[in-house]
Protein backbone atom coordinates (compact mmCIF):
# COMPACT_ATOMS: atom_id res chain seq x y z
CA UNK A 1 0.00 0.00 0.00
CA UNK A 2 1.95 2.96 -1.28
CA UNK A 3 1.49 6.53 -0.15
CA UNK A 4 -0.15 7.55 -3.40
CA UNK A 5 -2.94 5.04 -2.78
CA UNK A 6 -4.42 7.48 -0.28
CA UNK A 7 -5.31 9.97 -3.02
CA UNK A 8 -9.08 10.04 -3.46
CA UNK A 9 -9.40 6.93 -1.33
CA UNK A 10 -12.69 5.77 0.21
CA UNK A 11 -12.62 7.53 3.42
CA UNK A 12 -10.14 7.02 6.23
CA UNK A 13 -11.18 9.69 8.71
CA UNK A 14 -9.56 11.45 11.64
CA UNK A 15 -10.32 9.75 14.96
CA UNK A 16 -10.34 13.13 16.71
CA UNK A 17 -12.90 15.01 14.58
CA UNK A 18 -14.06 12.54 11.89
CA UNK A 19 -12.96 14.71 8.96
CA UNK A 20 -11.25 13.04 5.97
CA UNK A 21 -7.53 12.33 5.97
CA UNK A 22 -5.54 13.56 2.98
CA UNK A 23 -1.94 12.81 1.96
CA UNK A 24 0.86 15.10 3.09
CA UNK A 25 4.56 15.02 2.30
CA UNK A 26 7.04 13.18 4.50
CA UNK A 27 5.08 9.97 4.97
CA UNK A 28 2.06 11.36 6.77
CA UNK A 29 -1.63 11.97 6.26
CA UNK A 30 -3.31 15.04 7.70
CA UNK A 31 -6.87 15.72 8.80
CA UNK A 32 -8.68 18.15 6.52
CA UNK A 33 -10.60 19.44 9.55
CA UNK A 34 -8.42 19.78 12.64
CA UNK A 35 -5.04 19.53 10.90
CA UNK A 36 -3.82 16.63 13.02
CA UNK A 37 -1.11 14.55 11.33
CA UNK A 38 -0.72 10.78 11.38
CA UNK A 39 2.29 8.78 10.27
CA UNK A 40 2.17 6.21 7.48
CA UNK A 41 4.78 3.55 8.21
CA UNK A 42 5.40 0.78 5.67
CA UNK A 43 1.88 1.19 4.31
CA UNK A 44 0.16 1.23 7.73
CA UNK A 45 -1.55 4.41 8.94
CA UNK A 46 -0.75 4.90 12.63
CA UNK A 47 -3.82 6.45 14.25
CA UNK A 48 -3.40 5.07 17.79
CA UNK A 49 -0.57 3.38 19.65
CA UNK A 50 -1.11 0.05 21.34
CA UNK A 51 -0.81 1.64 24.78
CA UNK A 52 -3.72 4.00 24.11
CA UNK A 53 -6.35 1.30 24.68
CA UNK A 54 -6.21 -1.77 26.94
CA UNK A 55 -7.54 -4.76 25.00
CA UNK A 56 -6.56 -7.30 27.68
CA UNK A 57 -4.26 -8.98 25.19
CA UNK A 58 -0.97 -10.82 25.74
CA UNK A 59 2.12 -8.67 25.35
CA UNK A 60 4.18 -11.31 23.52
CA UNK A 61 4.74 -10.73 19.77
CA UNK A 62 2.41 -12.93 17.70
CA UNK A 63 3.60 -15.80 15.53
CA UNK A 64 2.38 -15.85 11.95
CA UNK A 65 -0.90 -17.77 11.72
CA UNK A 66 -0.46 -17.81 7.95
CA UNK A 67 2.82 -19.69 8.43
CA UNK A 68 1.12 -22.15 10.77
CA UNK A 69 -1.42 -22.90 8.06
CA UNK A 70 1.56 -23.75 5.86
CA UNK A 71 3.03 -26.05 8.53
CA UNK A 72 5.64 -23.59 9.81
CA UNK A 73 5.99 -22.19 13.35
CA UNK A 74 8.51 -19.45 14.22
CA UNK A 75 10.39 -20.05 11.00
CA UNK A 76 10.76 -23.82 11.38
CA UNK A 77 8.63 -26.70 10.08
CA UNK A 78 6.19 -28.17 12.60
CA UNK A 79 7.66 -31.65 12.99
CA UNK A 80 4.83 -33.16 15.00
CA UNK A 81 1.86 -34.05 12.81
CA UNK A 82 -0.43 -33.93 15.85
CA UNK A 83 0.73 -30.40 16.69
CA UNK A 84 0.28 -29.33 13.08
CA UNK A 85 -3.29 -30.69 13.01
CA UNK A 86 -4.21 -29.06 16.33
CA UNK A 87 -2.75 -25.66 15.48
CA UNK A 88 -4.28 -25.60 12.01
CA UNK A 89 -7.72 -26.62 13.29
CA UNK A 90 -7.68 -23.70 15.74
CA UNK A 91 -7.15 -21.27 12.84
CA UNK A 92 -9.15 -22.48 9.84
CA UNK A 93 -12.49 -22.28 11.67
CA UNK A 94 -12.35 -18.51 11.11
CA UNK A 95 -12.68 -19.06 7.34
CA UNK A 96 -16.42 -19.15 7.97
CA UNK A 97 -16.40 -15.34 7.87
CA UNK A 98 -15.39 -15.41 4.22
CA UNK A 99 -17.73 -18.29 3.37
CA UNK A 100 -20.78 -16.57 4.84
CA UNK A 101 -20.04 -13.16 3.35
CA UNK A 102 -19.14 -14.31 -0.17
CA UNK A 103 -22.69 -14.49 -1.60
CA UNK A 104 -23.64 -11.17 0.02
CA UNK A 105 -20.85 -9.00 -1.37
CA UNK A 106 -20.64 -7.23 -4.72
CA UNK A 107 -18.03 -4.53 -5.31
CA UNK A 108 -18.12 -4.13 -1.55
CA UNK A 109 -16.32 -1.96 0.97
CA UNK A 110 -15.44 -4.14 3.97
CA UNK A 111 -14.11 -3.12 7.38
CA UNK A 112 -12.40 -5.71 9.58
CA UNK A 113 -12.33 -4.27 13.10
CA UNK A 114 -9.70 -5.91 15.29
CA UNK A 115 -8.48 -7.76 12.20
CA UNK A 116 -5.25 -9.10 13.66
CA UNK A 117 -3.35 -11.02 11.01
CA UNK A 118 -6.54 -11.67 8.99
CA UNK A 119 -5.77 -15.42 8.97
CA UNK A 120 -8.86 -15.99 6.80
CA UNK A 121 -7.49 -13.85 3.95
CA UNK A 122 -7.58 -16.81 1.59
CA UNK A 123 -11.29 -17.40 2.22
CA UNK A 124 -12.34 -13.87 1.29
CA UNK A 125 -14.04 -13.41 -2.11
CA UNK A 126 -11.48 -11.01 -3.58
CA UNK A 127 -13.40 -10.53 -6.83
CA UNK A 128 -16.37 -9.19 -4.82
CA UNK A 129 -14.40 -6.71 -2.71
CA UNK A 130 -13.57 -3.18 -3.83
CA UNK A 131 -11.75 -2.03 -0.68
CA UNK A 132 -10.92 -3.92 2.50
CA UNK A 133 -9.97 -1.95 5.61
CA UNK A 134 -8.10 -3.78 8.35
CA UNK A 135 -7.97 -2.09 11.77
CA UNK A 136 -5.97 -3.35 14.72
CA UNK A 137 -3.76 -1.97 17.50
CA UNK A 138 -1.09 -4.67 17.18
CA UNK A 139 1.44 -3.46 14.59
CA UNK A 140 3.13 -6.82 14.09
CA UNK A 141 -0.21 -8.46 13.29
CA UNK A 142 -0.94 -5.81 10.66
CA UNK A 143 2.49 -6.35 9.12
CA UNK A 144 1.84 -10.10 8.90
CA UNK A 145 -1.53 -9.45 7.23
CA UNK A 146 0.11 -7.06 4.76
CA UNK A 147 2.90 -9.52 3.91
CA UNK A 148 0.45 -12.37 3.26
CA UNK A 149 -1.95 -10.41 1.06
CA UNK A 150 -1.84 -11.67 -2.52
CA UNK A 151 -3.03 -8.41 -4.07
CA UNK A 152 -6.41 -9.80 -5.13
CA UNK A 153 -8.19 -6.75 -3.71
CA UNK A 154 -7.37 -3.33 -2.33
CA UNK A 155 -6.21 -3.84 1.27
CA UNK A 156 -5.72 -0.77 3.50
CA UNK A 157 -4.42 -1.13 7.04
CA UNK A 158 -4.52 1.23 9.99
CA UNK A 159 -3.27 0.91 13.54
CA UNK A 160 -6.27 1.92 15.62
CA UNK A 161 -8.48 0.59 18.40
CA UNK A 162 -11.97 -0.82 18.24
CA UNK A 163 -13.99 2.06 19.69
CA UNK A 164 -13.08 4.69 17.11
CA UNK A 165 -13.41 3.25 13.61
CA UNK A 166 -11.80 5.80 11.25
CA UNK A 167 -14.61 5.75 8.68
CA UNK A 168 -17.60 7.98 8.09
CA UNK A 169 -21.20 7.05 8.89
CA UNK A 170 -22.98 4.63 6.53
CA UNK A 171 -19.81 4.00 4.52
CA UNK A 172 -19.24 0.24 4.45
CA UNK A 173 -21.19 -2.72 3.12
CA UNK A 174 -19.87 -5.32 5.56
CA UNK A 175 -17.97 -5.54 8.82
CA UNK A 176 -16.00 -8.51 10.14
CA UNK A 177 -15.33 -8.91 13.86
CA UNK A 178 -13.31 -12.04 14.56
CA UNK A 179 -12.61 -12.86 18.22
CA UNK A 180 -12.63 -9.22 19.37
CA UNK A 181 -15.59 -8.46 21.61
CA UNK A 182 -14.37 -10.75 24.42
CA UNK A 183 -11.37 -8.44 24.88
CA UNK A 184 -13.32 -5.21 25.24
CA UNK A 185 -14.43 -3.39 28.38
CA UNK A 186 -17.25 -1.65 26.50
CA UNK A 187 -18.77 -4.24 24.16
CA UNK A 188 -21.99 -2.27 23.61
CA UNK A 189 -20.05 0.82 22.54
CA UNK A 190 -18.14 -1.38 20.12
CA UNK A 191 -21.31 -2.75 18.52
CA UNK A 192 -22.77 0.76 18.30
CA UNK A 193 -19.62 1.93 16.51
CA UNK A 194 -19.94 -0.92 14.01
CA UNK A 195 -23.57 0.06 13.42
CA UNK A 196 -22.48 3.66 12.84
CA UNK A 197 -20.18 2.85 9.92
CA UNK A 198 -22.41 0.23 8.29
CA UNK A 199 -24.83 1.25 5.59
CA UNK A 200 -28.49 0.51 6.41
CA UNK A 201 -28.98 -3.11 5.43
CA UNK A 202 -25.23 -3.75 5.70
CA UNK A 203 -24.01 -7.04 7.14
CA UNK A 204 -21.88 -7.96 10.15
CA UNK A 205 -20.06 -11.28 10.49
CA UNK A 206 -18.98 -11.64 14.11
CA UNK A 207 -17.43 -14.46 16.12
CA UNK A 208 -16.62 -14.87 19.81
CA UNK A 209 -16.17 -17.73 22.31
CA UNK A 210 -19.32 -19.69 23.16
CA UNK A 211 -20.29 -20.62 26.72
CA UNK A 212 -20.08 -24.29 25.70
CA UNK A 213 -16.33 -24.14 26.33
CA UNK A 214 -17.09 -24.17 30.06
CA UNK A 215 -19.10 -27.42 29.84
CA UNK A 216 -16.20 -29.61 28.79
CA UNK A 217 -14.84 -31.84 31.58
CA UNK A 218 -11.58 -30.12 32.52
CA UNK A 219 -13.25 -26.71 32.46
CA UNK A 220 -16.27 -27.87 34.45
CA UNK A 221 -13.99 -29.31 37.16
CA UNK A 222 -13.51 -25.74 38.40
CA UNK A 223 -17.04 -25.96 39.81
CA UNK A 224 -15.93 -28.68 42.25
CA UNK A 225 -12.44 -27.48 43.15
CA UNK A 226 -13.23 -24.89 45.81
CA UNK A 227 -15.90 -22.35 46.73
CA UNK A 228 -13.78 -19.58 45.18
CA UNK A 229 -13.35 -21.53 41.95
CA UNK A 230 -17.06 -22.34 41.94
CA UNK A 231 -17.98 -18.67 42.20
CA UNK A 232 -15.60 -17.78 39.39
CA UNK A 233 -16.98 -20.59 37.25
CA UNK A 234 -20.57 -19.42 37.78
CA UNK A 235 -19.60 -15.85 36.89
CA UNK A 236 -18.03 -17.10 33.66
CA UNK A 237 -21.20 -19.06 32.86
CA UNK A 238 -23.08 -15.78 33.16
CA UNK A 239 -20.42 -13.48 31.78
CA UNK A 240 -22.98 -11.07 30.34
CA UNK A 241 -23.92 -10.21 33.94
CA UNK A 242 -20.33 -10.10 35.29
CA UNK A 243 -18.46 -8.77 32.26
CA UNK A 244 -15.89 -6.57 33.98
CA UNK A 245 -15.08 -9.24 36.58
CA UNK A 246 -14.38 -11.99 34.06
CA UNK A 247 -12.94 -9.84 31.26
CA UNK A 248 -9.30 -10.81 31.99
CA UNK A 249 -10.33 -14.41 31.22
CA UNK A 250 -11.63 -13.46 27.75
CA UNK A 251 -15.18 -14.50 28.61
CA UNK A 252 -17.45 -16.69 26.52
CA UNK A 253 -21.07 -15.66 26.05
CA UNK A 254 -24.31 -17.57 26.20
CA UNK A 255 -25.78 -17.66 22.66
CA UNK A 256 -29.05 -16.07 23.83
CA UNK A 257 -27.19 -13.22 25.57
CA UNK A 258 -24.96 -12.70 22.54
CA UNK A 259 -27.97 -12.47 20.23
CA UNK A 260 -29.60 -10.07 22.64
CA UNK A 261 -26.60 -7.77 22.52
CA UNK A 262 -26.67 -7.79 18.71
CA UNK A 263 -30.39 -7.08 18.56
CA UNK A 264 -30.01 -4.26 21.07
CA UNK A 265 -27.42 -2.69 18.77
CA UNK A 266 -29.90 -2.77 15.86
CA UNK A 267 -28.98 -6.02 14.12
CA UNK A 268 -31.24 -8.75 12.79
CA UNK A 269 -29.55 -12.13 13.21
CA UNK A 270 -29.68 -14.10 9.93
CA UNK A 271 -27.54 -17.07 11.02
CA UNK A 272 -26.13 -18.11 14.37
CA UNK A 273 -24.01 -21.25 14.65
CA UNK A 274 -21.00 -22.66 16.45
CA UNK A 275 -17.74 -24.11 15.17
CA UNK A 276 -14.55 -25.69 16.55
CA UNK A 277 -14.78 -28.76 18.76
CA UNK A 278 -13.03 -28.47 22.14
CA UNK A 279 -9.80 -30.47 22.11
CA UNK A 280 -6.98 -28.42 23.59
CA UNK A 281 -6.68 -29.91 27.09
CA UNK A 282 -7.79 -33.49 26.41
CA UNK A 283 -7.50 -34.81 22.87
CA UNK A 284 -4.36 -32.90 21.85
CA UNK A 285 -2.25 -34.24 24.79
CA UNK A 286 -3.69 -37.74 24.30
CA UNK A 287 -2.78 -37.97 20.60
CA UNK A 288 0.57 -36.29 21.26
CA UNK A 289 1.36 -39.04 23.76
CA UNK A 290 0.46 -41.68 21.17
CA UNK A 291 2.74 -39.99 18.65
CA UNK A 292 5.63 -39.86 21.13
CA UNK A 293 5.45 -43.58 21.88
CA UNK A 294 5.73 -44.38 18.18
CA UNK A 295 2.17 -44.53 16.85
CA UNK A 296 2.88 -43.15 13.38
CA UNK A 297 -0.84 -42.94 12.63
CA UNK A 298 -1.59 -40.57 15.55
CA UNK A 299 -1.72 -37.44 13.39
CA UNK A 300 -4.18 -38.93 10.89
CA UNK A 301 -6.29 -40.36 13.70
CA UNK A 302 -6.39 -36.98 15.41
CA UNK A 303 -7.44 -35.29 12.16
CA UNK A 304 -10.22 -37.88 11.71
CA UNK A 305 -11.35 -37.31 15.30
CA UNK A 306 -11.57 -33.52 14.79
CA UNK A 307 -13.26 -33.88 11.40
CA UNK A 308 -15.95 -36.11 12.93
CA UNK A 309 -16.78 -33.82 15.84
CA UNK A 310 -16.59 -30.67 13.73
CA UNK A 311 -19.12 -32.27 11.36
CA UNK A 312 -21.35 -33.04 14.33
CA UNK A 313 -21.19 -29.39 15.43
CA UNK A 314 -22.12 -28.28 11.89
CA UNK A 315 -24.90 -30.85 11.57
CA UNK A 316 -27.59 -28.72 13.21
CA UNK A 317 -28.57 -31.56 15.55
CA UNK A 318 -30.17 -30.43 18.82
CA UNK A 319 -27.66 -29.79 21.62
CA UNK A 320 -24.65 -30.74 19.49
CA UNK A 321 -25.03 -27.67 17.30
CA UNK A 322 -24.15 -25.48 20.29
CA UNK A 323 -21.13 -27.50 21.42
CA UNK A 324 -18.62 -25.70 19.25
CA UNK A 325 -16.49 -23.39 21.38
CA UNK A 326 -16.74 -20.48 18.95
CA UNK A 327 -20.04 -18.92 17.92
CA UNK A 328 -20.61 -17.04 14.69
CA UNK A 329 -23.46 -14.67 13.93
CA UNK A 330 -24.28 -13.23 10.52
CA UNK A 331 -26.40 -10.11 11.00
CA UNK A 332 -28.00 -7.38 8.96
CA UNK A 333 -28.31 -3.81 10.21
CA UNK A 334 -31.99 -3.00 10.41
CA UNK A 335 -33.03 -0.23 8.02
CA UNK A 336 -34.05 2.92 9.83
CA UNK A 337 -32.07 2.08 12.97
CA UNK A 338 -30.77 5.39 14.27
CA UNK A 339 -29.53 4.44 17.73
CA UNK A 340 -26.01 4.66 16.38
CA UNK A 341 -26.43 8.42 15.96
CA UNK A 342 -28.00 8.93 19.35
CA UNK A 343 -31.35 9.96 17.85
Amino acid sequence: MKMENFNNHIGLHCIACRHPLVPEGGGTVVCAGCGRSYAVEDGIVVLEEIGDVDLNMAATPPSSLHDVRRGVLNGAPIESEVDRVARTDSIVFADLHGEWLAPLLNDAVVADVGCGQIPYLGSLPGDRIRTYYGFDLERRSLEIARDNHDGGFDLRLAQVGAYNIPLEDDSVDAVISCEVIEHLERPHDYLAEIARVLKPGGVLSISTPCVSVYFHPLEAMDFFTSSKSRQCYLRRLNSHEHWQEVLPLHPALRPKAFRGWLEQAGFDCLRHETRLWYHGRIAWPFFSRLEKIGCFWAGKAYQAYLNFWNRMVRSGLPVLKWWGIRQFALCRLVDGHFMKRGE
